[in-house]
Protein backbone atom coordinates (compact mmCIF):
# COMPACT_ATOMS: atom_id res chain seq x y z
CA UNK A 1 0.00 0.00 0.00
CA UNK A 2 3.25 2.49 0.68
CA UNK A 3 4.42 1.45 -2.46
CA UNK A 4 1.54 2.58 -4.62
CA UNK A 5 1.09 5.85 -2.35
CA UNK A 6 4.52 6.93 -2.97
CA UNK A 7 4.40 5.93 -6.76
CA UNK A 8 1.15 8.19 -7.38
CA UNK A 9 3.66 11.30 -6.14
CA UNK A 10 5.88 10.58 -8.00
CA UNK A 11 4.02 10.91 -11.52
CA UNK A 12 2.56 14.08 -9.85
CA UNK A 13 5.71 15.42 -9.42
CA UNK A 14 6.53 14.52 -12.78
CA UNK A 15 3.68 15.57 -14.56
CA UNK A 16 4.36 19.50 -12.82
CA UNK A 17 8.28 19.30 -14.03
CA UNK A 18 7.25 18.63 -17.23
CA UNK A 19 4.56 21.75 -17.49
CA UNK A 20 6.57 24.34 -15.53
CA UNK A 21 9.98 23.88 -16.98
CA UNK A 22 11.00 21.50 -19.50
CA UNK A 23 11.55 23.81 -22.51
CA UNK A 24 13.97 26.95 -22.59
CA UNK A 25 12.48 30.35 -21.73
CA UNK A 26 12.09 32.55 -25.28
CA UNK A 27 14.11 35.51 -26.52
CA UNK A 28 12.95 39.16 -26.10
CA UNK A 29 12.47 39.32 -29.60
CA UNK A 30 10.19 36.82 -30.34
CA UNK A 31 7.69 38.49 -27.64
CA UNK A 32 4.02 38.08 -29.01
CA UNK A 33 2.39 41.92 -29.17
CA UNK A 34 -0.87 41.36 -27.77
CA UNK A 35 -2.69 45.40 -28.00
CA UNK A 36 -2.40 47.51 -30.74
CA UNK A 37 -0.36 51.13 -29.12
CA UNK A 38 -2.50 54.07 -29.98
CA UNK A 39 -0.73 57.37 -29.55
CA UNK A 40 -2.81 59.88 -26.85
CA UNK A 41 -3.38 63.10 -26.91
CA UNK A 42 -2.19 65.74 -25.00
CA UNK A 43 -3.48 69.62 -25.77
CA UNK A 44 -1.14 72.52 -26.16
CA UNK A 45 -1.14 76.30 -26.44
CA UNK A 46 -0.92 76.91 -29.92
CA UNK A 47 3.00 77.72 -30.62
CA UNK A 48 3.82 82.02 -30.86
CA UNK A 49 3.83 83.63 -33.84
CA UNK A 50 7.56 83.56 -35.38
CA UNK A 51 9.35 86.63 -34.39
CA UNK A 52 11.14 88.68 -37.25
CA UNK A 53 14.53 86.59 -37.96
CA UNK A 54 17.28 88.54 -36.84
CA UNK A 55 19.90 90.10 -39.94
CA UNK A 56 16.95 89.43 -42.35
CA UNK A 57 17.04 92.47 -45.30
CA UNK A 58 14.21 94.12 -45.58
CA UNK A 59 13.04 97.43 -46.24
CA UNK A 60 11.70 96.53 -50.15
CA UNK A 61 9.18 95.26 -51.92
CA UNK A 62 7.11 92.42 -50.34
CA UNK A 63 9.08 89.62 -53.04
CA UNK A 64 12.07 90.40 -51.40
CA UNK A 65 15.10 87.43 -50.58
CA UNK A 66 14.98 87.45 -46.54
CA UNK A 67 17.55 85.26 -45.25
CA UNK A 68 17.23 83.31 -41.77
CA UNK A 69 18.62 84.14 -38.89
CA UNK A 70 17.99 84.18 -34.97
CA UNK A 71 14.22 85.54 -33.89
CA UNK A 72 14.35 89.09 -33.11
CA UNK A 73 10.46 90.76 -32.43
CA UNK A 74 10.73 94.41 -31.27
CA UNK A 75 7.77 95.58 -28.71
CA UNK A 76 9.31 99.38 -28.32
CA UNK A 77 6.89 101.60 -26.83
CA UNK A 78 4.97 104.30 -28.37
CA UNK A 79 3.70 101.56 -31.41
CA UNK A 80 0.51 103.01 -32.80
CA UNK A 81 -2.91 101.94 -32.10
CA UNK A 82 -3.94 100.52 -35.18
CA UNK A 83 -3.60 100.28 -38.82
CA UNK A 84 -5.99 100.41 -41.97
CA UNK A 85 -5.30 98.92 -45.31
CA UNK A 86 -4.53 100.93 -48.12
CA UNK A 87 -3.42 98.66 -50.88
CA UNK A 88 -5.92 96.99 -53.18
CA UNK A 89 -5.36 93.41 -51.79
CA UNK A 90 -2.31 92.41 -48.95
CA UNK A 91 -1.28 89.29 -48.11
CA UNK A 92 -1.86 88.54 -44.42
CA UNK A 93 1.82 86.65 -43.39
CA UNK A 94 2.89 83.86 -40.72
CA UNK A 95 6.18 85.78 -40.40
CA UNK A 96 7.25 89.33 -41.12
CA UNK A 97 8.82 87.85 -44.47
CA UNK A 98 7.89 87.27 -48.14
CA UNK A 99 8.55 83.18 -47.64
CA UNK A 100 6.01 83.01 -45.07
CA UNK A 101 3.25 81.02 -45.13
CA UNK A 102 -0.35 83.11 -46.64
CA UNK A 103 -2.96 83.32 -44.03
CA UNK A 104 -5.40 85.10 -46.97
CA UNK A 105 -5.79 88.24 -48.68
CA UNK A 106 -7.25 91.64 -46.67
CA UNK A 107 -8.81 94.05 -48.94
CA UNK A 108 -8.63 97.92 -48.84
CA UNK A 109 -10.06 99.85 -46.05
CA UNK A 110 -9.89 97.01 -43.11
CA UNK A 111 -8.70 97.97 -39.54
CA UNK A 112 -6.37 95.74 -36.96
CA UNK A 113 -5.14 96.81 -33.75
CA UNK A 114 -1.59 96.65 -33.97
CA UNK A 115 1.11 93.94 -31.58
CA UNK A 116 4.16 94.04 -32.74
CA UNK A 117 6.68 95.75 -34.85
CA UNK A 118 10.18 94.19 -36.62
CA UNK A 119 13.32 95.40 -35.79
CA UNK A 120 13.87 96.85 -39.29
CA UNK A 121 10.66 98.34 -38.94
CA UNK A 122 8.61 98.32 -41.69
CA UNK A 123 6.43 95.24 -41.05
CA UNK A 124 3.46 95.26 -38.60
CA UNK A 125 1.90 92.37 -36.19
CA UNK A 126 -1.65 92.52 -35.85
CA UNK A 127 -4.94 91.25 -34.60
CA UNK A 128 -6.17 89.01 -36.03
CA UNK A 129 -6.99 87.23 -39.33
CA UNK A 130 -9.39 84.10 -38.27
CA UNK A 131 -8.42 84.49 -34.09
CA UNK A 132 -4.81 84.67 -35.28
CA UNK A 133 -1.59 87.35 -35.19
CA UNK A 134 -0.43 87.77 -38.87
CA UNK A 135 2.16 90.07 -40.25
CA UNK A 136 1.74 93.08 -42.97
CA UNK A 137 4.73 94.73 -45.26
CA UNK A 138 4.24 98.48 -43.74
CA UNK A 139 4.14 100.02 -47.30
CA UNK A 140 0.97 98.45 -47.68
CA UNK A 141 -0.88 99.87 -44.71
CA UNK A 142 -1.19 103.22 -43.00
CA UNK A 143 -1.54 103.57 -38.83
CA UNK A 144 -3.73 105.37 -37.33
CA UNK A 145 -4.43 107.26 -33.82
CA UNK A 146 -2.02 107.92 -31.45
CA UNK A 147 0.81 105.77 -30.02
CA UNK A 148 -0.75 103.73 -27.37
CA UNK A 149 2.49 103.73 -24.71
CA UNK A 150 2.55 107.47 -25.45
CA UNK A 151 -0.94 108.34 -24.44
CA UNK A 152 -0.43 106.46 -21.33
CA UNK A 153 3.03 108.41 -20.63
CA UNK A 154 1.51 111.49 -20.59
CA UNK A 155 1.04 113.17 -17.13
CA UNK A 156 -3.21 112.87 -16.24
CA UNK A 157 -4.33 115.74 -14.33
CA UNK A 158 -6.71 115.28 -11.63
CA UNK A 159 -10.16 115.79 -14.08
CA UNK A 160 -11.28 119.21 -12.83
CA UNK A 161 -15.34 119.50 -12.09
CA UNK A 162 -16.80 122.19 -14.63
CA UNK A 163 -18.05 124.81 -13.22
CA UNK A 164 -21.88 125.15 -14.16
CA UNK A 165 -22.58 127.06 -17.17
CA UNK A 166 -24.41 130.19 -16.46
CA UNK A 167 -27.40 130.28 -18.65
CA UNK A 168 -27.75 133.05 -20.98
CA UNK A 169 -30.52 134.98 -19.87
CA UNK A 170 -33.09 135.50 -22.58
CA UNK A 171 -34.21 138.77 -23.12
CA UNK A 172 -37.87 139.09 -22.85
CA UNK A 173 -39.97 139.59 -25.49
CA UNK A 174 -41.05 143.28 -26.55
CA UNK A 175 -44.25 144.05 -25.16
CA UNK A 176 -45.97 145.27 -28.13
CA UNK A 177 -46.55 149.16 -27.81
CA UNK A 178 -50.06 149.94 -29.21
CA UNK A 179 -50.84 153.30 -30.22
CA UNK A 180 -54.20 153.92 -29.65
CA UNK A 181 -55.81 154.87 -33.03
CA UNK A 182 -59.83 156.02 -33.10
CA UNK A 183 -61.34 154.89 -36.00
CA UNK A 184 -62.57 157.82 -38.00
CA UNK A 185 -66.05 157.98 -38.45
CA UNK A 186 -67.34 158.30 -41.63
CA UNK A 187 -66.41 162.18 -42.96
CA UNK A 188 -68.84 164.90 -43.23
CA UNK A 189 -69.05 164.57 -47.25
CA UNK A 190 -67.92 167.13 -48.87
CA UNK A 191 -67.64 166.44 -52.24
CA UNK A 192 -65.52 166.93 -54.47
CA UNK A 193 -66.74 165.27 -57.64
CA UNK A 194 -64.64 163.50 -60.46
CA UNK A 195 -66.43 161.46 -63.27
CA UNK A 196 -65.92 157.79 -63.30
CA UNK A 197 -66.29 156.72 -66.31
CA UNK A 198 -67.49 152.73 -66.74
CA UNK A 199 -68.95 150.94 -69.47
CA UNK A 200 -72.58 151.82 -67.67
CA UNK A 201 -71.83 155.02 -66.81
CA UNK A 202 -73.24 158.53 -69.04
CA UNK A 203 -71.24 161.26 -67.86
CA UNK A 204 -73.77 164.30 -68.72
CA UNK A 205 -71.71 168.08 -69.92
CA UNK A 206 -73.98 170.86 -69.07
CA UNK A 207 -76.86 171.59 -71.55
CA UNK A 208 -76.30 175.33 -72.03
CA UNK A 209 -79.28 175.29 -74.52
CA UNK A 210 -81.35 173.76 -71.52
CA UNK A 211 -84.09 176.08 -69.04
CA UNK A 212 -82.93 173.85 -66.89
CA UNK A 213 -81.87 174.54 -63.62
CA UNK A 214 -79.68 171.26 -63.22
CA UNK A 215 -77.42 169.79 -65.21
CA UNK A 216 -77.18 165.55 -65.39
CA UNK A 217 -73.33 165.08 -64.37
CA UNK A 218 -73.11 161.16 -64.01
CA UNK A 219 -75.70 158.09 -64.13
CA UNK A 220 -74.04 154.68 -63.15
CA UNK A 221 -75.55 151.25 -62.72
CA UNK A 222 -74.33 149.27 -59.10
CA UNK A 223 -74.44 145.30 -58.44
CA UNK A 224 -77.93 144.49 -56.89
CA UNK A 225 -80.15 141.48 -58.02
CA UNK A 226 -82.91 141.71 -56.03
CA UNK A 227 -84.97 145.05 -56.07
CA UNK A 228 -84.67 148.39 -58.43
CA UNK A 229 -83.30 150.99 -56.47
CA UNK A 230 -82.84 154.43 -57.56
CA UNK A 231 -79.94 156.60 -55.26
CA UNK A 232 -79.90 160.74 -56.19
CA UNK A 233 -77.49 162.90 -55.35
CA UNK A 234 -78.07 166.48 -55.85
CA UNK A 235 -76.20 169.72 -54.71
CA UNK A 236 -75.28 173.33 -55.30
CA UNK A 237 -71.69 174.99 -56.78
CA UNK A 238 -70.40 175.14 -53.17
CA UNK A 239 -71.29 171.11 -53.10
CA UNK A 240 -73.38 170.92 -50.78
CA UNK A 241 -76.38 168.87 -50.64
CA UNK A 242 -79.63 170.08 -51.23
CA UNK A 243 -82.79 168.87 -49.34
CA UNK A 244 -86.53 169.22 -50.77
CA UNK A 245 -85.96 167.28 -54.17
CA UNK A 246 -87.45 164.34 -55.52
CA UNK A 247 -87.75 161.86 -58.48
CA UNK A 248 -89.92 161.08 -61.23
CA UNK A 249 -89.52 157.10 -62.17
CA UNK A 250 -91.27 155.55 -65.05
CA UNK A 251 -90.75 152.28 -66.38
CA UNK A 252 -91.71 151.25 -69.65
CA UNK A 253 -93.67 154.89 -70.05
CA UNK A 254 -95.56 154.69 -67.10
CA UNK A 255 -94.62 156.61 -63.71
CA UNK A 256 -94.29 154.97 -60.25
CA UNK A 257 -94.98 156.75 -57.27
CA UNK A 258 -91.89 158.02 -55.43
CA UNK A 259 -92.50 159.62 -51.89
CA UNK A 260 -89.26 160.20 -50.73
CA UNK A 261 -87.25 163.80 -50.53
CA UNK A 262 -83.87 164.23 -50.35
CA UNK A 263 -81.84 165.71 -47.41
CA UNK A 264 -79.59 168.20 -46.68
CA UNK A 265 -76.71 169.95 -46.85
CA UNK A 266 -74.62 166.65 -45.20
CA UNK A 267 -74.53 164.19 -48.07
CA UNK A 268 -74.92 160.21 -46.61
CA UNK A 269 -73.21 157.25 -48.80
CA UNK A 270 -74.91 154.79 -51.07
CA UNK A 271 -72.23 151.96 -49.37
CA UNK A 272 -70.99 152.14 -46.05
CA UNK A 273 -67.42 150.78 -47.03
CA UNK A 274 -64.83 152.82 -48.58
CA UNK A 275 -64.41 150.96 -51.93
CA UNK A 276 -64.91 151.91 -55.49
CA UNK A 277 -69.15 151.70 -55.97
CA UNK A 278 -69.38 154.30 -52.37
CA UNK A 279 -70.80 157.18 -53.61
CA UNK A 280 -72.36 160.51 -52.25
CA UNK A 281 -76.24 160.36 -51.79
CA UNK A 282 -78.92 162.53 -50.28
CA UNK A 283 -82.27 160.28 -51.50
CA UNK A 284 -82.92 156.85 -52.12
CA UNK A 285 -86.21 155.04 -53.85
CA UNK A 286 -86.52 151.41 -54.34
CA UNK A 287 -89.69 149.26 -55.99
CA UNK A 288 -89.50 145.90 -54.76
CA UNK A 289 -91.52 142.94 -56.34
CA UNK A 290 -91.34 145.42 -59.43
CA UNK A 291 -89.74 143.05 -61.85
CA UNK A 292 -86.76 144.77 -63.16
CA UNK A 293 -86.92 144.15 -67.05
CA UNK A 294 -87.63 147.49 -69.09
CA UNK A 295 -86.75 150.92 -69.89
CA UNK A 296 -86.27 153.00 -66.56
CA UNK A 297 -86.28 156.77 -67.16
CA UNK A 298 -85.35 158.90 -63.83
CA UNK A 299 -85.62 162.81 -64.10
CA UNK A 300 -85.01 165.50 -61.42
CA UNK A 301 -87.88 167.03 -59.80
CA UNK A 302 -87.65 170.56 -57.85
CA UNK A 303 -89.20 171.13 -55.11
CA UNK A 304 -92.39 172.12 -56.78
CA UNK A 305 -92.38 168.79 -58.18
CA UNK A 306 -91.28 170.42 -61.75
CA UNK A 307 -88.86 169.24 -63.68
CA UNK A 308 -85.39 170.44 -62.64
CA UNK A 309 -83.16 168.12 -64.88
CA UNK A 310 -82.54 166.55 -68.06
CA UNK A 311 -83.66 162.77 -67.58
CA UNK A 312 -81.21 159.12 -67.66
CA UNK A 313 -82.89 156.38 -69.26
CA UNK A 314 -81.47 152.84 -68.22
CA UNK A 315 -82.50 149.39 -70.08
CA UNK A 316 -82.89 146.45 -67.24
CA UNK A 317 -83.37 142.63 -67.81
CA UNK A 318 -85.51 140.80 -65.50
CA UNK A 319 -81.92 138.73 -64.80
CA UNK A 320 -80.32 142.58 -64.54
CA UNK A 321 -77.51 141.83 -61.49
CA UNK A 322 -76.88 145.79 -62.03
CA UNK A 323 -80.37 146.84 -60.70
CA UNK A 324 -78.68 149.64 -58.33
CA UNK A 325 -79.48 152.71 -60.70
CA UNK A 326 -77.68 156.04 -59.79
CA UNK A 327 -77.74 159.74 -60.73
CA UNK A 328 -76.09 162.89 -60.11
CA UNK A 329 -77.42 166.32 -60.76
CA UNK A 330 -75.36 170.04 -60.18
CA UNK A 331 -77.12 173.02 -59.68
CA UNK A 332 -76.04 175.53 -62.79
Amino acid sequence: MHKIFLSINLLIYSIILIACGSSQPEQPGDLIQIRQTRPTFTPTAPPPPTPVVAGQQVGGAENANVPSGEPDVSFAPGLPAKLVITAQLVNARTAPNVNSDILGEIGRGQEFDIVAQNEAGDWWQACCYDQNLFWLFGELVETIDEPTDAVAALPTAPPSTPAPATPTPIPPSPTPVVIATNTPALPEPTPTWTPIPTSETTIGEPDKSSDSAFELRLQEQFPENNVVRVFLYVYNNDVQALEGYSLRVTKDGVELPVTEKSFGPQAGFTWPIAEDRQRFQNMKAEFPGLPAGGTWVVQLLDREGNPAGPPATFELTNNSQEQELYVRYEQK
